[in-house]
């Protein structure tokens, strides 16, 4: 009985983990677009200035892949906002 429920909270767990996580990628790929669409640039544009290839950006976007920490301070200082802001843990 105690194998049985240590997996049922373990699996409770990962399956809050992952929604808390795929909420964090949703925020994020929004709020990236929106800067980007905020300064009237193109994909391609962003990536030739933060220099970060323009795929990985798309795949940002779309929200397929999250940014390493030297991508995600690049995209909060280019944008002139925190870090915090991008990944969704302030307004």
């Amino acid at each position: 009985m105690n194998n049985l429920l240590g997996t049922i909270i373990f699996f409770v767990v990962k399956c809050i983990q992952i929604m808390i996580w795929e909420k964090g990628m949703k925020i994020f790929a929004e709020r990236l677009k929106s800067l980007r669409l905020e300064e009237g640039l193109s994909l391609r544009e962003l990536s030739d200035v933060v220099k970060i290839n323009k795929d990985i950006l798309s795949r940002c976007e779309r929200g397929v892949r999250q940014p390493n920490g030297d991508e995600l301070v690049r995209l909060a200082t280019f944008f002139k906002v925190t870090t915090d802001y991008l990944l969704g843990l302030e307004d």
